[in-house]
This record gives C-alpha cells, sequence and structure tokens, in this order.
C-alpha cells in the first residue's frame, strides 16, 4: 500500500462549479399554542389543514392559521414521556380523502417499547377515533434514549419507520449492527394492502434472509431524527444524531433496493470510532455529509424542498439542530455536497426557535415544529428575496481598497463613503472587487440585483493603515521544515524568528522560502511604511512528523500547533476523506494517531491531519 502525506487546510466552498443562487430566509408564525410539538405533516386531502405531533401525546389540528381547542387524537393516556420518548411519529397513507385512517409511533407506559398503530377517524374529520387502536409492530428498548420514531409513507407505498438503537454502550449491544434487532434500522412495511398488522414487501433486502428479520430496510443507525422523502426524486435523506464527535446526513437513491449499512457503532459519521483491526469498512456506506458534535447539539433532519412560492430554495436540503446553534442548507453541485449558513446563531440575541422537526404542507411549503411548551409554534421557512448583505473581507485596512462580496451571484454591490445610506445609482463593484479605502470614513455597502430586493447595508470604518498578519506554512523536507510566508498587504516587509519570540524590524527578513528544523516556532510579523506593524502570525498548520505499521495499524507521529483538537483523515482517491480515531490535542510535537483501517485497504493512501471546527470537512462526492 502506498502511503502519501498530504500538507493543507480544509476548504468548504464549492469547486468547479457557480454558486447557487441562496435564498435569505426568514420564519413566519403559522400557528401557536402547541405543547412541545415533535412533527408537522398534512393528510394529502386537500384540506389544507395541518397535524401537529405533541410530545405528551396529543394530535392537534391547524385549520388555516387556527389551532383548534380539540385535538384530533389524545393518546396521554397511553403514551411514556420522558425527555426522549413520547408521541414521535405521523403518518397519512397515499391516497388522501379516499382513506379514513392513519399511522402513530409512540412510547407506551409503562414499559417504554415503541409502538407503530393504526387509527381511523370519526364521522367529524378533525375527530378520530381513540378505542379504534390497532397495534401493528411493539418492540422493547435497552434505556428510554435513542428511539428514532419519525414513520413515512415512500412512493412506493410502503411505510418506513426510524429506529433508534435503544441507548446503552453501543460496543456491547451493538443493535445497530445486530441483524436480528428491529434498533438502530430503517424498517420497511407494507401496512396497506390489507387489513389488520402488516406484511413484509417481497422486494426487501432480507426478505428471504433468515439471518436477518426481514422488516429491515437498512442499518447502522444511532438514532435518526428524522427522515424525509424528496418529493420530486423519491430519494430519502436519514439525519442521524451522533454521540460526541459527529452528527451525519445519509441519502438513499430511489433507484436502491436497500440493504446500506451507514456504520453506526463502527464508525459516526466518517470517523473511525470503534473500528477493529480487520474489519471491512467498505462495506459501509458513507453519510454525504457530516459535522463535528458534541454533548449539547443533536442534528434535526429536514427535508428537501419542492414548494413553488420561492424558487431559490428549490432543490435544497434544510435541517437544524437542537441546541440551537442554526439552520443549514446542503446542496449539490454535480460533485459533491455544499453547506451553506441559512440562518446562524447570534451571540447577541436568541435563536428566533428550537426545531424539533420539519414538515411539508400539501403543496410542498417547507415547516419547522418549534418545541416550545404551552407556546411551541409552528412556522413557515420563506425566502424574503432580499440580496445577501455585502461582506468586507477586511475588519481592518491591510490595502488601499478592501475586497467585498456577497453571496448572491450576479449582483451589483453599490456603496458610499459618506454614511448615507447606498443606492442603485452609487458607485459599485461586483462581488470580488475592492472598494477604495478613506481613513476616517465610514463605508456602507449594499447589494442590489434585478428581480430581488436590496440587502440591509453593511459598513465599515477603518481609522489606520496596518499590515496583514502573515500567514506561516510549513512543509516537511528530508533537509527539515520548509516555511513560506505571505501577507494579505502588497508590497509589506517578512521579518521572522524561528525561538517563539516576537519579530521587529529588526529580525531576519523573509528572503523568499527558507528551512528550519522541524520543532522550530517561527512567528512572523509584517512592517509597511505608513502602515502600522502587523500582528503575529504563526505556523498553524499540523506537520507529519513519521508513520509506520504496528501491531496491524498505522501509527502516525505529527506535530500540532494550536490548542485545539485535530483527527486524521484517510482517502484513496482524494475526493471522499474518512475520519479515524481519537482526537488529539495541541500544542504537541509528539501527538500519536492510531489508523486501525490501514490493513483493510489496497492501492494508495492519503492522509491528512485537519482541525477540528463545527464546519470540518463538509463535503463528500
Amino acid at each position: 500500500m502506498l502511503l502519501r502525506l498530504l500538507f493543507f487546510s480544509a476548504s468548504f466552498a464549492a469547486i468547479g462549479a457557480e454558486a447557487p443562487d441562496w435564498p435569505t430566509i426568514q420564519v413566519v408564525e403559522v400557528a401557536r399554542g402547541v405543547d412541545l410539538p415533535t412533527g408537522v405533516t398534512h393528510a394529502g386531502d386537500g384540506s389544507g389543514r395541518l397535524f401537529v405531533t405533541e410530545q405528551a401525546g396529543r394530535i392537534r389540528v391547524v385549520q388555516g392559521t387556527n389551532l383548534l381547542a380539540t385535538p384530533f387524537l389524545d393518546l396521554t393516556d397511553r403514551v411514556q414521556l420522558n425527555p426522549e420518548q413520547g408521541l414521535l411519529g405521523l403518518a397519512f397513507p397515499p391516497g388522501g380523502g379516499a382513506k379514513n385512517h392513519f399511522y402513530v409511533n409512540y412510547t407506551k407506559r409503562p414499559t417504554g417499547d415503541t409502538v407503530v398503530s393504526r387509527f381511523f377517524v370519526s364521522t367529524d374529520q378533525n375527530i378520530a377515533v381513540p378505542t379504534s387502536e390497532e397495534v401493528l409492530l411493539t418492540y422493547a428498548k435497552p434505556t428510554m434514549q435513542h428511539n428514532g420514531g419519525c414513520i413515512a409513507f415512500g412512493p412506493d407505498g410502503f411505510l418506513y419507520v426510524a429506529t433508534g438503537d435503544g441507548g446503552g454502550d453501543c460496543t456491547v449491544n451493538n443493535a445497530a449492527q445486530n441483524k436480528q434487532s428491529l434498533l438502530g434500522k430503517i424498517l420497511r412495511l407494507d401496512v396497506e394492502s390489507h387489513v389488520g398488522g402488516y406484511s413484509i414487501p417481497p422486494s426487501n433486502p432480507f426478505a428471504f434472509d433468515p439471518t436477518y428479520r426481514p422488516e429491515i430496510w437498512a442499518l447502522g443507525l444511532r438514532n435518526p431524527w428524522r427522515i424525509g422523502f424528496d418529493r420530486l426524486t423519491g430519494d430519502l435523506f436519514i439525519a442521524d444524531v451522533g454521540l460526541f464527535t459527529r452528527d451525519e446526513v445519509n441519502r438513499q437513491s430511489a433507484q436502491s433496493s436497500g440493504g446500506e449499512n451507514y456504520g453506526w457503532c463502527v464508525l459516526e459519521g466518517r470517523s473511525d470510532w470503534n473500528v477493529s483491526p480487520g474489519t471491512d469498512v467498505t462495506r459501509f456506506t458513507m453519510p454525504i455529509y457530516d459535522h463535528a458534535t458534541g454533548p449539547g447539539p443533536a442534528i434535526i433532519g429536514g427535508l428537501v424542498y419542492r414548494g413553488a412560492r420561492f424558487p431559490r430554495m428549490q432543490g435544497l436540503y434544510f435541517f437544524s439542530d437542537f441546541a440551537p446553534l442554526g439552520m443549514w442548507a446542503l446542496y449539490n453541485d454535480g460533485v459533491k455536497w455544499v453547506r451553506h449558513d441559512v440562518m446562524m446563531h447570534s451571540p447577541f440575541e436568541p435563536f428566533p426557535f428550537l426545531a424539533s422537526a420539519f414538515g411539508e404542507t400539501e403543496d410542498g411549503e417547507l415547516l419547522i415544529a418549534d418545541h416550545k411548551s404551552v407556546n411551541g409554534r409552528i412556522l413557515r421557512v420563506e425566502d424574503s428575496g432580499e440580496c445577501y448583505p455585502p461582506h468586507f473581507r477586511w475588519t481592518a485596512a491591510y490595502a488601499p481598497a478592501v475586497p467585498v462580496d456577497t453571496a448572491t451571484p450576479s449582483a451589483q454591490i453599490h456603496f458610499t463613503t459618506e454614511s448615507r445610506e447606498p443606492t442603485a445609482t452609487d458607485p459599485s463593484v461586483i462581488s470580488g472587487g475592492s472598494i477604495p479605502v478613506t481613513l476616517g470614513a465610514t463605508i456602507r455597502a449594499r447589494t442590489f440585483r434585478q428581480g430581488l430586493l436590496p440587502s440591509a447595508s453593511v459598513e465599515v470604518t477603518f481609522a489606520s493603515f496596518e499590515v496583514a498578519a502573515p500567514s506561516v506554512e510549513g512543509n516537511l523536507t528530508s533537509a527539515g521544515l520548509a516555511i513560506t510566508l505571505k501577507s494579505e498587504t502588497p508590497d509589506a516587509n517578512l521579518f521572522y524568528e524561528t525561538d517563539g519570540t516576537t519579530p521587529t524590524s529588526e529580525s531576519p527578513v523573509y528572503p523568499g522560502p527558507f528551512v528550519v528544523p522541524w520543532n522550530a516556532s517561527v512567528v512572523a510579523r509584517g512592517f509597511k511604511e505608513g502602515y502600522t506593524p502587523s500582528a503575529e502570525g504563526r505556523l498553524n498548520s499540523p506537520i507529519f512528523r513519521s508513520i509506520a505499521f504496528n501491531n496491524g495499524s498505522l501509527q502516525v507521529l505529527a506535530r500540532l500547533p494550536s490548542p485545539i483538537a485535530y483527527q486524521l483523515q484517510a482517502s484513496a482517491d482524494l475526493k471522499t476523506w474518512r475520519t479515524h480515531g481519537d482526537r488529539r490535542y495541541g500544542p504537541a510535537d509528539d501527538a500519536a494517531f492510531t489508523y486501525s483501517g490501514a490493513t483493510n485497504h489496497s492501492g494508495q493512501q492519503f492522509f491528512r491531519i485537519l482541525p477540528i471546527t463545527w464546519q470540518s470537512y463538509d463535503e463528500v462526492p
């Protein structure tokens, strides 16, 4: 096996494709007064009604913007309520008003077992019959955690049931990989072709394999919250909550014949979380997206927008988390999936909602269940129709002109320098252009594009010119560490020290790339006449020191320069990267990474070490 070490930083922008016309997102209240909503959907009957599941066990009806006082169904007498338990799923069968029944998923008293049941509607279409319950499926779980609970009909007319792994120590019970367990799976059931119970679709991947439960459609999930079908393509999206390292989004093509194994608890996202020597990790299906997580946030899976009102939202997969940190959209640029931040948490004001689920209206408009007690809300996701505001690349004047860009393609950024609100008649630059800097003057900029509303204005004031802090890049060579310095300030003179002290204008001047010992502590500063000297720039990229096999695993020794966490990644093709081993923390001169999957691959392998941030390694082809 050929091993290659790569030295570069992560990049998150789409490569080789024009950026999409990202929408500017706002949320609009549809109704309020629901209690801890866990989902919202429609009946497909043309009535326009919305049905909201409340965690305690009630289903509420929203007619227009009115929340009806009488619940559609009240199961509080049989639903066990805990932080992760309750009424978790609701699905109406295809056929809309022609059918008079629906399906729910809940945890029952007193055991906490999961129940999937069918109920019938009374002669009053806003009232279901609590005594009409037909229990279709019941299964036990070891703890109250990781219930999954989402149910949805696929374009094939079968009911898909998302189940969690039941919690506990997965390295002991490993339910998600247990072929005879329904936990940690997507189940596929035929509940509509006959009266009572369910049958196994003959097209299920394990329908005739006695080593598997025949209900299983896919496996290897921890806590899928939630799942949803793209109503245009039929693709299934599965958001899975990780443990402490990675949350993920999986996509199963509508052409899939099932049987995908998403890797838990061997993998967590693309990370080798619990890989034993000799494990063939190539049998697992990798997520289209994963991000770093922790013990607090949990991904909230969403849906692909297919409504008609907001063209810029078309085809985007929206999702959120339960922190809340924000709302994001995934876009396939034809090569890989790219994440865009459509709403982000601000430290200065509370986030406008706590999403527990996404839903759709009958005509495809996107909804959010805002998980609040008593005053929980149903929100509609909309494109405001505005351009994205400009973004100044610098907050200090590093050159006589400051670069500015916007996420809105084909737009003009108009600006003023006398604190006046810009109009479409003021001077402008295109995205990526530069605006001249006048010291002491306030630059105000807005984005304009025909067919869209102007953006909000953004302003910045530069009091003085300042040299941009140099970047310090290092590559390990046989002679030592090859150092390259760069600054965004043109014609700046760069000075450096190799012992960790702060450079002055009396320090050695940068002559071009130079070599130092691998453990040197390189610090650089920039100087230019008429400019304030720069802040320090330090070597921040991880440096591979050695790589060797040890007891069947690959041992990588690296220098980690910054006081943050790092992880090792491997790839066979420089496209799909997977994370391996535990996190290591800098600064350290001899951090050891273990790649237990090294013996599971043939051919060349590429390796890189990346800092762990929430945005790390977002994209996969």
